[in-house]
């Protein structure tokens, strides 16, 4: 799926996918993606000059870092496969992923 511009709901972009818990082939590029929800960097994820509404809270309230190898299931988050994220606003987003991921992300992280 491609989104250009526009808001969507994290939720409705798992939905595209039929699991309804998994985003595949999703790209989005300046659009609003709304929350609640959290996003899980699982594999082939880019997030490139986005925004983030972090409602007050810092880098360590909006970043999971989920270890696979100590939490190989991660339960009430949005799997992401294949997607990109280029230069969106992210609001009520949090997002996951392994270690190096992590601390990719916070190496591009634009405040909202």
């Amino acid at each position: 799926m491609n989104m250009t511009g526009g808001a969507a709901r994290l939720v409705d972009l798992a939905a595209t996918n039929g699991d309804g818990v998994t985003m595949t082939d999703v790209h989005a590029e300046d659009a609003t993606i709304l929350g609640p929800g959290v996003l899980y960097a699982v594999e082939e994820v880019t997030i490139e000059g986005c925004q983030w509404d972090t409602g007050g809270g810092g880098f360590e309230a909006l970043v999971w870092d989920v270890d696979p190898a100590v939490r190989p299931v991660v339960v009430g988050a949005i799997a992401a496969r294949a997607c990109s994220f280029i230069r969106c606003r992210f609001v009520g987003v949090g997002v996951a992923g392994a270690p190096d991921f992590v601390r990719g992300f916070a190496e591009g992280m634009m405040p909202g």
